[in-house]
């Protein structure tokens, strides 16, 4: 048993540093990853794992994140290829006190403290379709190219993330906006069932009969429940071809380019599905009335060609340290708009090092999404809305906070136009502002908190799942595990 190995966590520290440590971060190491690692063997644990002592090199890539400030040192990355190997991990980290936090994708993800086990999912990539009730089963270290490559050749389309290299398991928990969600809702309102393990390292399925609550929690909780290891969800007839790409305006036609998507008639862009007819008909509308500085828009003949239309601004070299400040909002006021614009024009002048920050607004049709009450799932934002996505980005540590004050401060002034054009909050997710006192984020209202709450306590009562939402939900129950004072 693993509580033979230790005495608790107090057994993995060490006071001094260990002198053949090949990575130091730091003069004190503090903790012994050696130890660490030897008691997961110990515990049964047959697969690949990677500790802050290996070498630099490997220790990097086990760590890597697209975004790197949000990498941390985690003590441990694991490479589970079996559900019991999971499981093995999962209730070692319990019984000695570290956290857990989940790879898929990895271009965002929890905080990974020092006294964090990372678990990398990539040899869960399995994809299995089943044509007759258009249904897909996948791992939960798939992105979302690989189910694309699967779906496509047997004529379905599956409502996924926008780009191949999303991973599919924050997406799903986290919400997900896709580009078919205005006509098939949130990527979480497709989830038909999971399989998952749990704290007590139990491998359960969730779904509309089995373990209501937690699948309830999973769709919009945030990763917070546990291991995702495989999804079941519903998938659709293929759509055809769709332009894809982007047009480039000049600043000084954004009054004109905000006139033209306040108008009925607007398509989704850079996504417009359908024939040849209907995609120049829509086109047209953004390219002869205001002539764009650059046409890169292009026909993508299926999903998997769609999922890559974001390969070049992804290969070109750029800020890779960035802070998301997210929000939901009732229209696309023009005004609105245009002081984001005034904010994002002051911000990159004054700090030339974060020009690569972005304001996004993804102007779904809004009904779909919002046919579902907002208690249906633990993703609330169920009212007509659009999704706005502040990005502050910075080249060094320097600027990291700078990029932050962007990000969050950008998204509150959006969120103030919706307060004021509606009388309701907006709501907002994401990194937000910590409470000194009651150690919990403002930006809550896109979850439905409270009921995540009960879940949480009921299924992981120490609180050792990470997310990037996680202590939204169990802030209390950290401080019952003495992780906070």
């Amino acid at each position: 048993m693993v509580s033979n190995f230790v005495d608790g966590f107090q057994g993995l520290r060490t006071e001094e540093g260990n002198e053949n440590l090949k990575f130091r971060p730091s003069d004190k190491w503090p903790i012994n990853t050696d130890k660490v690692r030897q008691g997961l063997k110990n515990a049964g644990f047959a697969g690949k794992v990677v500790a802050r002592c290996d070498v630099p090199n490997e220790y990097s890539a086990a760590i890597y994140r697209w975004a790197e400030n949000l990498q941390g040192l985690p003590a441990l990355v694991v490479y589970p290829e079996t559900e019991h190997q999971i499981s093995i991990t999962v209730k070692f980290a319990a019984e000695n006190k570290f956290a857990i936090s989940v790879r898929c994708g990895g271009h965002n993800g929890a905080p990974m403290a020092p006294e964090t086990i990372l678990v990398d999912m990539r040899h869960f990539n399995a994809v299995k379709v089943d044509e007759e009730s258009r249904r897909l089963t996948f791992g939960g270290g798939c992105n979302w190219g690989e189910v694309y490559e699967v779906a496509n050749p047997a004529g379905l389309e599956a409502v996924g993330g926008g780009y191949w290299g999303v991973g599919v398991g924050g997406w799903h928990t986290g919400g997900g906006y896709s580009w078919l969600s205005g006509k098939y809702g949130m990527g979480c309102d497709n989830v038909l069932a999971v399989r998952m393990c749990l704290a007590d390292g139990s491998i359960v399925v969730a779904s509309e009969v089995d373990n209501p609550d937690l699948f309830w929690s999973i769709r919009g909780g945030h990763g917070q429940l546990g291991v995702i290891t495989e999804f079941t969800t519903q998938a659709y007839p293929n759509g055809g071809q769709a332009l894809v790409g982007m047009l480039v305006y000049r600043p000084d036609q954004l009054s004109q380019v905000l006139d033209i998507l306040n108008e009925p008639v607007v398509a989704i862009m850079p996504w417009i599905q359908g024939d040849d007819a209907y995609i120049a008909k829509i086109k047209s509308i953004f390219t002869d009335t205001i002539a764009p500085m650059v046409d890169r828009t292009y026909i993508a003949h299926d999903q998997v060609q769609v999922a890559h239309g974001a390969d070049g601004m992804f290969a070109v070299p750029g800020a890779k340290r960035k802070v998301d400040g997210l929000t939901t909002i009732g229209d696309l006021w023009p005004e609105m708009a245009l002081e984001a614009w005034q904010r994002w024009e002051e911000y990159t002048t004054n700090v030339p090092d974060c020009r690569g920050s972005v304001v996004l607004f993804e102007c779904h049709s809004r009904d779909k999404m919002a046919s579902k009450p907002s208690d249906a799932t633990a993703w609330r934002a169920r009212d007509p809305h659009y999704y706005a996505v502040c990005t502050g980005t910075s080249m060094t540590t320097a600027t990291d906070r700078y990029a932050e004050s962007f990000a969050l401060e950008t998204a509150e002034l959006i969120g103030a136009h919706h307060l004021a054009k509606t009388g309701e909050p907006a709501r907002q997710w994401g990194l937000g502002r910590m409470d000194p006192d009651t150690q919990e984020f403002t930006y809550s209202y896109a979850t439905n908190r409270d009921r995540l709450k009960q879940v949480k306590e009921e299924y992981d009562p120490l609180g050792a799942f990470q997310s990037p939402l996680g202590q939204q939900t169990h802030s209390t129950l950290l401080a019952k595990s003495g992780k906070v004072n």
